[in-house]
Parts: structure tokens; sequence; C-alpha cells
């Protein structure tokens, strides 16, 4: 993959590349990450929240602002997300690693964040859903996308849900 294809080039064997990397040790920083992901966020707003070809087609994406818990640097990610009775939803799967993704240590250590969805941005601040509200709103992100369900057999720790809820 080269810096100059075009965004809308990305396919989901490069995707699976990805989430291959995101669930190797240090996962998610590595070279196809962030050139995917540098991709995506071009993309992304260039075209008012929209992403052409396969993964268009079939994922909504958005776009998370963290701030770093270590490092207090902004980390921007896209992400799969869900809207399921109004709320936005988003899964820490990585691919079904042993390890929650650096995006949700940063977000439980610093909550606060910012939200790109179409082409509108908000604040939102980050909430890990628990209990039956937990585990009906998996249950429905597994009926729309049953890979989610894969990852969580994968994996021995409980795939946390995260709700993004709007502050302004």
């Amino acid at each position: 993959m080269s810096k100059t294809e075009s965004p809308e080039n990305i396919s989901f064997d490069e995707l699976s590349g990805l989430t291959a990397e995101v669930c190797a040790p240090g996962g998610g920083h590595g070279p196809i990450a962030a050139g995917i992901n540098a991709r995506l966020i071009t993309e992304f707003r260039g075209n008012s929240g929209k992403i052409a070809g396969e993964v268009g087609e079939t994922v909504d994406l958005l776009l998370l602002t963290v701030t770093g818990a270590k490092t207090g640097k902004q980390r921007i990610i896209p992400l799969v997300f869900f809207e399921i009775e109004q709320r936005v939803v988003i899964i820490a799967s990585m691919g079904g690693s042993d390890k929650h993704p650096t995006w949700y240590i940063n977000l439980n250590a610093n909550p606060d964040a910012k939200i790109e969805i179409g082409g509108g941005k908000f604040n939102a601040r980050a909430v890990t859903v628990t209990g039956d509200d937990r585990e009906n709103l998996f249950a429905e992100v597994c009926r729309t996308m049953p890979v989610f369900a894969d990852y969580q057999n994968k994996t021995q720790r409980v795939i946390p849900v995260v709700e993004l809820k709007r502050i302004d």
C-alpha cells in the first residue's frame, strides 16, 4: 500500500491486516494502522463523513479524538459505531485480543472526547456500559455485525461496550 493510493482503495484485506497488527503486542501503532487510519481520516473529512468502496458500504465510521493517558497527546481513531436507541455505541474489541485497545485505555483515563460523525462534530463523555445494559447493547451489535460475537469468543476478557454521551 503506497502513500499515493487513494482512500477509496482501502479493502477488507487491508483491514484484516490492520486487525492482525492491532492484536499484536503493542497493537495499533504499526505502519499498517497508521497508513490506513490516515487514509480513512482524510477521506472521512473530505466527504462529509462518508467512506467510498466496500468499507463505506458495509460499516458506519466515526472519528474519535482521545487524549493519551501517558502522553496527553490528542489521537484520532476511526472506529465502527452503532446507533442503538439514539445512543452512539462503540466496541473495544481489538479483534478479540486479550488486551484492551489503547483508545479504550485512554478513554478510561480521560473520558472526554471529540466525536465526528457524518459532517458533524460534538464533544462527548465516554461511559463503559455494564450489566444487563451492556449485554443488551452487545447482543444488538452482534445481530448487526456477527464478527463481534466471534471476537468475544476469542478472548477471556469481557469486551467493553462504550457509550459516547453528547455533552455540548
